[in-house]
């Protein structure tokens, strides 16, 4: 079994000093973060001089996110979702173990060393999704209905281009999807013997640098993004006033008449499901550098 051993961060000092100033590490090393409670978890590449991969992970050990700091970066990688621990380790490493988000972290503690393990069975896709219909968008756009067992999404009308072939979300039915009304379901992971095929990945997008217009309100910087098809980490204050960053696909936006609120439709990376958000509700956006391809339309 492949371990990785790790120098544990469990207090503020050395969580704040992290890798800072290390030059190289063997491959099979890293550091753990331990903190005392479960929270939104923020990390850059301040004074760090290795390119590295860092895993964000929550109280039942399962991996909830997979993100890479870059050297010397003062860019914000971000959980966005509470978690309790975190795991920096040379850039590549969690690929070239084919652990992904669902995976299930292990902690061994001997007397001489402290060292990881990970049960790599394959999340199971059907967790996000809050109802039939979500898993059924989902499923759409992984091209995976087999998974389910459900029936395909009815045929629509022909629209040109890249979105004939997208699944349709009514505006009636985005109550199902509102992220102050959705409970982050728990992670689970099946059993072996029930295991899910695993969807193929899909291409990763690479960072660019661009030069981005400025914006005076999230409505027009989210109505840009989304014909531009670029992603956007929002920080987001629930109705029920919680705190949360997201990265999201803006793919479309209306104004509910029972509320009077402008909503925002999105697929949001960072739990991997279909999300809507009340525009007022968006305190700050800043664009990540990625672009997205539309996986759904809005009608």
């Amino acid at each position: 079994m492949d371990k990785l051993y790790v120098n544990l961060a469990d207090t503020p000092s050395k969580q704040a000093q992290g890798l800072m100033f290390v030059k190289n590490m063997p491959n099979d090393e890293g550091m753990l973060f331990d903190f005392s409670r479960k929270q939104v978890l923020s990390f850059w590449g301040s004074n760090t001089f290795i390119p590295l991969d860092i895993a964000f992970v929550d109280e039942g050990g399962y991996i909830r996110k997979i993100s890479k700091i870059s050297p010397m970066s003062e860019k914000m990688v971000t959980s966005g979702v509470p978690c309790k621990y975190a795991i920096e380790a040379n850039d590549g490493y969690f690929e070239s173990m084919n652990l992904e988000p669902g995976d299930k972290m292990k902690i061994h503690d001997n007397e001489d060393c402290v060292f990881l393990t990970f049960d790599s069975k394959r999340r199971n896709n059907d967790r996000t999704s809050s109802n039939l219909r979500a898993r059924q968008i989902l499923s759409q756009i992984m091209n995976q209905e087999e998974v389910y067992d459900i029936p395909p999404i009815d045929a629509v009308e022909p629209l040109e281009e890249e979105d004939a072939s997208l699944p349709t979300i009514s505006v009636d039915e985005l109550g199902k999807f509102l992220e102050d009304e959705v409970e982050e379901p728990p992670l689970e992971v099946k059993p072996e013997e029930d295991e899910m095929p695993t969807p193929e990945k899909a291409p990763s997008i690479e960072e660019r640098t661009v030069e981005y217009p400025s914006f005076d309100n999230a409505f027009d910087a989210l109505d840009w993004a989304e014909k531009e098809k670029e992603v956007v980490r929002i920080a987001y204050t629930t109705s029920h006033g919680t705190g949360i960053v997201r990265d999201i696909e803006p793919h479309g936006q209306f104004h509910a008449d029972t509320t009077g609120h402008q909503i925002l439709v999105t697929f949001d990376e960072t739990i991997g499901d279909i999300r809507a958000f009340i525009m007022k509700n968006i305190t700050q956006f800043s664009f990540t550098g990625s672009q997205f391809k539309p996986k759904f339309k809005v009608a």
